[in-house]
């Protein structure tokens, strides 16, 4: 087993095998990671609907307030008034 290692080629694929069990560890444990921070998220958002729902309703009443017609405040000026 000795003599296969020490080829130079052999030696380059046994690092690239290395590397590339390396890099699955990796991608499995930020799979993993993403995985629990969703089910986090999900188990937050429970019960968040209503209240989402909620700041809408206030947001279309502000809108709706926005785009009823007001009435002009300040001094109002007759017509012979604005012809001096």
């Amino acid at each position: 087993m000795n003599k296969i290692v020490v080829i130079p080629v052999a030696i380059q694929v046994n690092i690239q095998i290395i590397r590339i069990f390396h890099r699955m560890r990796e991608l499995l444990l930020t799979s993993k990671e993403l995985l629990l921070k969703m089910e986090d998220l999900e188990e937050r958002a429970n019960g968040q609907d209503e209240k989402i729902q909620i700041v809408f309703d206030y947001l279309k009443q502000f809108i709706r307030d926005q785009t009823t017609e007001r009435s002009t405040i300040g001094f109002q000026q007759t017509a012979t008034q604005r012809k001096e």
